[in-house]
């Protein structure tokens, strides 16, 4: 009877063992797989790619006659520098409103936008819509709604994707500098 009873404990374990290898390997596979389909390298899919992308924005070319060709030279290495935005900093005016809950809050608040020079021409015309559009969010905003490091975190964010919506990603972001609520 006791070699019947680790007959069938062996078998239980193959019958066990098996199917969890098979699984094991079923996973690893899919992993792996996966992993080298859905992970790819900015600006190219290979790393293969991206070293003769290197490389040949390095190399110039050379024209049939021997000489550089030294205008496709300047090009490849015009396209390979990426254009840095010209960003600046512009000191918005102070923003004083009521709060919407309870009616006889004040909130101040002083900041800044930081935007790309290059892309908005007129700078103040976008600082007053900005600052309405402030202004018309913190109307809607009650005390305890501010309240805390969620409230503050909060209050950074949403004025942040409202600017990026009104100057098509112009103005980069608003600084808070001061606030105050009284």
């Amino acid at each position: 009877m006791a070699s019947s009873s680790a007959t069938a404990q062996t078998r239980t374990l193959k019958e066990t063992l098996i199917p969890v290898g098979f699984l094991s390997l079923l996973v690893a596979g899919s992993g792996g797989f996966l992993g080298t389909t859905l992970v790819e390298i900015p600006g190219s899919n290979t790393v293969a790619e991206a070293g003769a992308g290197a490389k040949a924005a390095v190399e110039p070319t050379t024209p049939d006659h021997g000489k550089l060709d030294h205008e496709n030279a300047s090009k490849a290495t015009a396209a390979s520098q990426k254009v840095v935005p010209s960003l600046q900093l512009k000191a918005l005016a102070p923003i004083v409103t009521n709060l919407a809950s309870p009616e006889k809050t004040w909130i101040r608040m002083q900041g800044s936008i930081v935007y790309d020079a290059a892309a908005l021409p007129h700078p103040d015309i976008m600082a007053s819509q900005i600052m309405a559009d402030v202004i018309a969010f913190l109307r809607t905003q009650t005390v305890a709604s501010i309240e805390g490091a969620a409230g503050l975190r909060r209050l950074q964010e949403d004025p942040n994707e409202r600017v990026l919506i009104r100057s098509n990603g112009n103005v980069h972001e608003i600084i808070i500098e001061t606030l105050v609520v009284q």
